[in-house]
């Protein structure tokens, strides 16, 4: 019960080897805080579950497999503004990018499997000043957002992936300590 798939180990495939580069730059301010960091990824022997022909049990059949070279470059950014002189107010971004792609693939085959989608989260948060009889402290309402851009980059062979569409969510919260 819970699987949706059936997979196929391969004793035969090398072990990944691989190389990373990355780069970052913080600051850290009595205003505002933000970060700012890059990566890419060279990747041999890159092992991932490729979809088959294959159907057991009503299920789908993934084996692992290797590409040659899989390379995966990203970047990400996050800004948090929390005024020093407005200590109840506070306000969090964040960004994610990765893009993945195996080279002199097909079109169907170019992308890694479950690459995620570009990602935006907001959150705007309340803190309410404690008081020294209450019980609560450090009280909090919040109030945020994700946009998810859609995800066309995908590994479509044999509809093992297929594209996501745009969407967003919203959420709020409330919080505090006893």
């Amino acid at each position: 019960i819970g699987s949706n798939l059936v997979d196929i180990g391969n004793i035969n495939l090398k072990a990944e080897q691989g190389y990373q580069i990355d780069f970052a730059y913080g600051y850290n301010g009595k205003d505002v805080s933000l970060e700012a960091d890059g990566f890419y990824n060279h990747i041999s022997n890159f092992i991932f579950a490729d979809r088959t022909d294959s159907v057991s049990e009503g299920y789908p059949v993934y084996e692992y497999v290797s590409s040659n070279v899989a390379i995966i470059t990203g970047v990400s950014a996050y800004l948090d503004i929390h005024p020093g002189d407005a200590k109840w107010f506070e306000f969090d971004n964040g960004f994610s990018y990765t893009y993945s792609h195996i080279p002199n693939a097909t079109d169907s085959t170019q992308h890694l499997p479950w690459t995620p989608a570009p990602r935006l989260i907001s959150e705007i948060k309340f803190k309410l000043s404690d008081h020294p009889n209450s019980i609560l402290s450090q009280t909090y309402f919040r109030f945020g957002m994700q946009h998810n851009w859609a995800q066309n980059n995908v590994y479509s062979a044999l509809n093992t992936e297929i594209p996501s569409a745009a969407y967003t969510l919203f959420n709020a919260g409330i919080g505090t300590s006893f």
